[in-house]
Order: C-alpha cells, then structure tokens, then sequence
C-alpha cells in the first residue's frame, strides 16, 4: 500500500487493483492540526499520524476510529504535540521530529502490543547533544542512522544503535554552508546516497563518509529558466525512489523523476 499525506487528511492506495481509499480523517480538527506525516503500521489497516499541535495518533481505517497517543517519560507534553515530520526505522520505532523538543523515539516493540495505553519513548535534545531542539525533517537510512534537520543549523545525524550524534553545517568542496537552508525531506538511493529536498533551494544529492564522519556534496539540482529539463520549481515537498534507481519528486508546481 502507498500511504499519502496531505494538510487535512491521508489517502491510502492499493498499488496492485484498488484505486484510492481516501478518508477524511481528524475531520473534527482538521482546521486545528495540520498533518505532518504517516506511516504504516504493523497492522495492514492502520497507520500512524502526527500532527502539528495536536501529536501522534493511530488511525483504524477498517474502523474508521482514531485513537490518540500517549507518549510515555516526555517531560514537555506541550512540544511534543508539535511534530513536524516522522520516520520509521527498520526495527519499526516511530522517530518524531518536534518544534522545540527535538526529537523523539517511540520504541518499535511497544507497538506490537495493542494494550498499552502509554507508549515508552526515547528523548534526544539539546541535552543529549542537538545543536536546538527545532527539528525540521527527519528520515531513518538503512544503515541506522536518522538523518534529521535543524531550523537554521544544518543537517544532524544519530546512530540509532550507538547513539552517537554527529552534526553537519558545511559539505562540499569548495564548501557549501547548510545552515543557509531549510530542508524539507530526505531519501536514499540504492548506491546508498542522500537526497535532501529544500523549501526553495532545489535538491542536494550528499555521500556520507563514516570513517570521517563528513559529508560530500555530489550534485546540486534547481529550477532553471528555459531549460525544461530542470526541476518544475525550487520548492520540493517530497521525494520518493522508484523503480530501476529513480527518483520521484514532489514540488510546488508538479511531479518531476529523474531517471537512472
């Protein structure tokens, strides 16, 4: 199933028959709360919804029911209602980026139990090692490590095996200062590098070096007058890959892919 966010509510679609699912969920305040992102969960007619100002929530699409979540050892409850984006690792912890709590993780095992009523989470913060607490976007890589953005303070990384946190404002050569954009989504590729769409930058494609703990900057992507074969606008909203190594991109203005 694919999985679609927009501002006030989450379309589900079939890829293999069915055609869009759609619903209109947190109908009832849905002017209130903007969604900020879905995720799957273990059960295949529910997912996992946050919002910004109104925190995390489980949706029953077979119920249409939706249930609020309670987050277990948060110290501020309130900034942690604001979540600006969420991702999931591949041991299905729920990783919640916050405007002014940092980030959040929401361990995948309590998930499996339909019991709980509070889920028990991890919290990392200025205290921990964050550059600020106002996390922009945030993306779980296959090789455990969550790739996040600050507000004004470049890129930051956190092993989520080691917890070590490593933080990035310049990359490139000759450098380039990350602290000068506002990024709004991450993803990989198959050669296992990074993608970072930005709100009116364009698109950065990054290689990770872990030995040095450093970023490279190999390409950068814009709109570009009078060329139609640049990106439909500098604002991108989402990236997805695809089949044979494309990349699919979401921007302001329409549906771009660049092929392999």
């Amino acid at each position: 199933n694919l999985w679609v966010r927009t501002e006030k509510g989450v379309n589900k679609l079939n890829l293999r028959g069915n055609p869009f699912y759609k619903t209109a969920i947190f109908k009832n305040f849905a002017r209130q709360y903007r969604l900020t992102g879905v995720v799957p969960s273990s059960h295949p007619n529910k997912a996992w919804v946050s919002t910004r100002g109104g925190g995390l929530y489980n949706y029953d699409f077979e119920l249409g029911s939706t249930e609020k979540v309670r987050l277990k050892d948060y110290g501020d409850k309130q900034l942690g209602r604001f979540i600006s984006a969420l991702a999931q690792d591949n041991g299905q912890s729920i990783w919640l980026a916050t405007l002014g709590g940092g980030i959040i993780r929401v361990f995948g095992e309590a998930f499996q139990e339909e019991s709980r009523s509070t889920l028990p989470t991890e919290i990392f913060s200025t205290k921990q090692g964050l550059a600020t607490d106002h996390i922009m976007s945030i993306h779980a890589s296959r090789d455990k490590n969550i790739w996040f953005s600050y507000w004004r303070k470049g890129l930051g990384r956190i092993n989520s095996k080691t917890k070590e946190i490593g933080q990035y404002t310049v990359a490139g050569d000759p450098e380039i200062d990350l602290k000068e954009y506002h990024f709004t989504c991450f993803v990989e590729n198959e050669e296992n590098h990074l993608w970072a769409g930005t709100s009116e930058n364009g698109l950065f494609k990054f290689s990770y070096n872990a030995s040095e703990d450093s970023l490279y900057l190999l390409d950068y992507l814009q709109h570009q007058l009078n060329k139609p074969n640049s990106l439909s606008s500098n604002y991108i909203n989402c990236l997805l890959p695809g089949e044979n190594g494309d990349l699919w991109i979401g921007t302001e203005t329409g549906l771009d892919v660049i092929r392999k």
